[in-house]
């Protein structure tokens, strides 16, 4: 996402930090997916777990209607994500799905065989879930690509 203007943050909210500029850090709001310059001195910034453990990535991820579930399957993870465009209730609506098993390395997860098809690749940033895809998962203009957000209880 480009940063363009101005973003707001309460204190102790997270935020996904990208490129500085001078006194500015652009930074990413999962609460408005919005995309800003903030005053670096606003910001205290965390450095991301390059080894996270395998329950991190656990849990359902939603970026929109968008959804990836990963659930646990012995050191792997099992995916599962359906994908649309232009929304899920928008008739009619292009839709995509994935699914498969790999293991993370590090902060990074790769779903696809490498024949041509369906690539998503992951990469787990603290609270943050973020996706590029191959635009090969579906329909017209269906794509994974995006900053995804866990929401409600973690998988175990």
């Amino acid at each position: 996402m480009p940063c363009r203007t101005k973003v707001s943050a309460r204190p102790g909210q997270n935020l996904l930090l990208g490129r500085s500029r001078a006194d500015y850090v652009c930074a990413f709001d999962a609460r408005t997916d919005s995309t800003g310059w903030l005053p670096q001195q606003r910001v205290a910034a965390h450095p991301l777990d390059p080894t996270p453990p395998l329950a991190a990535w656990l849990g359902t991820w939603r970026y929109y209607d968008d959804k990836i579930v990963l659930k646990r399957a012995g050191e792997i993870l099992d995916a599962e994500g359906e994908a649309y465009w232009p929304g899920k209730n928008v008739m009619p609506a292009n839709e995509g799905a994935f699914a498969g098993t790999a293991k993370p390395a590090g902060n990074r997860l790769h779903f696809g065989d490498g024949a041509p098809g369906c690539e998503v690749d992951m990469a787990l940033a603290g609270s943050f879930l973020v996706v590029t895809d191959n635009h090969g998962c579906g329909g017209h203009n269906v794509s994974f690509s995006g900053i995804y957000t866990r929401r409600g209880q973690q998988a175990r």
